[in-house]
């Protein structure tokens, strides 16, 4: 069985992660479904959503105890992104960070990128489930 924990990410502010707490458990929540159904990994989630960075090292040293295979950064939403580099440097298996889904971007209206010569926007989704970035 493959060990997997789930360390997730909010905004650094509390008035903006008490918002958006309910939403990032609930994409914790769903990467644990899916890795448990495939019926070979075994998940742990993090006791709680990282907004300070006291609590990227108390969660992270928390996951690290329990001796996972692999660690996933969950960073549903824009987090203050010193958090993830905080909680990773303690672990020392392989970490990979979920980006922010750029559906949830675009609900809120706040990416408003110029749109590629290829027609998609910075960022956005390709059909192939990859992501498009321009460059300079």
């Amino acid at each position: 069985m493959i060990r997997v924990g789930v360390l997730s990410f909010s905004d650094g502010r509390k008035r903006v992660h008490d918002g958006l707490a309910p939403y990032i458990a609930e994409q914790a929540s769903r990467i644990k479904a899916a890795l448990e159904a495939t019926g070979e990994v075994e998940v742990t989630l993090a006791e709680e959503i990282v907004w300070h960075p006291a609590l990227a090292r108390e969660q992270s040293a928390a996951i690290a105890a329990g001796r996972p295979d692999a660690v996933i950064l969950n960073v549903p939403v824009f987090a203050f992104p010193n958090l993830s580099a905080i909680a990773a440097s303690s672990q020392s298996v392989p970490c990979w960070q979920s980006p922010p889904s750029m559906e949830r971007c675009r609900a809120w209206g706040a990416c408003r990128r110029p749109a590629t010569p290829s027609g998609n926007s910075a960022g956005s989704a390709t059909r192939s489930g990859g992501t498009s970035r321009s460059r300079p």
